[in-house]
C-alpha cells in the first residue's frame, strides 16, 4: 500500500531467494513470519506436531499439518489429470504457516526427514481414492535436497506405494535441479534407484 512497505516485502523476498541459493525469484506473498518470532519455539511445536501424530487429514479439528493439493491440467483433452501435494502447517496462534516459512526458521533437515514419508504415504493414499472417481489420476511429489540424500529414500517411497496401492506409473517425483548437478554422480546414483521403482521424475526448477 505504500513504499515503506513494498520495499520491505522486497527485502525480504531477496532474503530467501540468497538463503535458497539464488538464481531464483522468490514472492512477497504470503508473508514470512516474524523475524521477532523464537525459532526454538516454532521448531519445538513443530517437532510435538509431529510426535503427537498430528499431522493428518482427518485428525483433530486443526490438524498441525495439512496438505493442499493443486491440480495439474492436461490441454489436450481439457482436465485434471493429475495433483501435486503441498505441505501446510496449521499453527495455533499463527494461522496457516507455509513450508518456505517454518522451515526455514528450524532444523531444515531433520524435520523434513521426518515430513518428508509422511507427505507421500498421506498424498498417496488420498489419490488413491479419488482414483476411484477418475482412474489414472497422477500424483506429484516435491522432494528436498535432504531427502536425495537418504540412502533409505527408495526404500520409503517402494513403502508408501505399496501401503497406498498407489501405482508407481502414477507417483511423479520432483527433484531439485540445482542439487542435482551440485552432487551430480551421487545424485544420478539415487534417481537410478528411484527410477527403478517404475515412478517419474521430473527436474523441478530447471
Amino acid at each position: 500500500e505504500d513504499a515503506p512497505a513494498l520495499l520491505a516485502s522486497a527485502e525480504q523476498s531477496s532474503r530467501r531467494a540468497h538463503e535458497a541459493g539464488g538464481d531464483r525469484l522468490e514472492s512477497s506473498a504470503p508473508p514470512p513470519l516474524d523475524d521477532g518470532y523464537d525459532a526454538l519455539e516454532l521448531e519445538a511445536g513443530l517437532r510435538a506436531a509431529l510426535g503427537g501424530g498430528a499431522m493428518a487429514l482427518n485428525g483433530s479439528p486443526t490438524p498441525a499439518g495439512v496438505l493442499h493439493y493443486q491440480t495439474i491440467h492436461a490441454l489436450s483433452p481439457r482436465k485434471v489429470v493429475g495433483v501435486e501435494a503441498l505441505l501446510r502447517w496449521q499453527h495455533p496462534q499463527l494461522g496457516l504457516v507455509f513450508p518456505q516459512s517454518f522451515l526455514s526458521k528450524s532444523d531444515f533437515t531433520g524435520l523434513i526427514l521426518a515430513i518428508g514419508p509422511w507427505i507421500l504415504r498421506t498424498a498417496a493414499v488420498q489419490v488413491r481414492q479419488w482414483q476411484r472417481r477418475q482412474r489414472g489420476l497422477r500424483l506429484a511429489v516435491n522432494l528436498s535436497p535432504p531427502e536425495l540424500m537418504k540412502k533409505t529414500l527408495p526404500d520409503e517411497v517402494r513403502a508408501g506405494l505399496e501401503e497406498s496401492g498407489l501405482p508407481p506409473r502414477l507417483l511423479q517425483l520432483e527433484v531439485p535441479e540445482g542439487h542435482v548437478v551440485s552432487d551430480l554422480p551421487r545424485s544420478l546414483d539415487m534417481l537410478h534407484r528411484l527410477k527403478a521403482l517404475g515412478v517419474s521424475l521430473v527436474l523441478d526448477r530447471f
